[in-house]
């Protein structure tokens, strides 16, 4: 029993030190979400360091909406309108796998909370986990739409992108799929976060 108490009391600590670095991040990304509408791209976008590598890995993390903050970051970015063709495809070829694992993370954690709740004694029925994660798949959707609406440029004049081959091809049709697939979302606002950049495909 002194034991059981004892690996609680390491797990409380342990999970108030996450909690506790998570507040931190999050203050950090709402500080840069500023600083990307406005500061340099050449500075902010920089290879030696790439402030976008770390908002793609930090959409990871859901703890306390580091993942959708990461996203808000990236929007305020692409809103620029200023991604160089190879900044920008490489955003287009990550995002899919890191949205997959995202994806993974969110499940792991609505089991775990799942888990919790019995613990504790209450089994009431835990929220359905498109419910739960509704503000990341609306922020999602958004931005995703948003980092091809801001630079149609990009795809207009890529003939690879057009003809669909080689890499490039492949990681924007792949993209694509990824955009369709959430506008069998239940939600409506999820399809409406889309709707200018297929008007503006349309158009163009």
């Amino acid at each position: 029993m002194l034991f059981r108490s004892e690996q609680s009391s390491q797990y409380q600590q342990e999970d108030t030190r996450a909690k506790s670095v998570a507040i931190v991040i999050v203050d950090t990304l709402t500080t840069l979400e500023k600083f990307c509408r406005s500061m340099p791209l050449d500075w902010i976008l920089n290879p030696q360091r790439d402030f976008s590598a770390a908002f793609v890995h930090l959409m990871r993390e859901p703890t306390e909406n580091i993942h959708i903050l990461s996203l808000e970051c990236l929007e305020q970015l692409c809103l620029r309108g200023k991604l160089s063709y190879q900044q920008w495809m490489n955003w287009i070829k990550e995002l899919p796998l890191v949205i997959q694992q995202t994806n993974q993370q969110l499940g792991y954690e609505q089991e775990y909370n799942q888990v919790e709740a019995l613990a504790s004694g209450n089994n009431s029925e835990q929220p359905d986990a498109l419910a739960v994660q509704i503000d990341f798949h609306r922020t999602l959707s958004r931005v995703l739409a948003t980092i091809i609406s801001s630079h149609l440029s990009h795809v207009t004049h890529g003939k690879r992108i057009l003809q669909q081959i080689g890499d490039e091809g492949l990681a924007f049709a792949n993209y694509l799929r990824l955009l369709v697939d959430m506008l069998h979302h239940p939600s409506g606002v999820i399809a409406s976060a889309q709707l200018n950049l297929w008007v503006a495909l349309l158009r163009d």
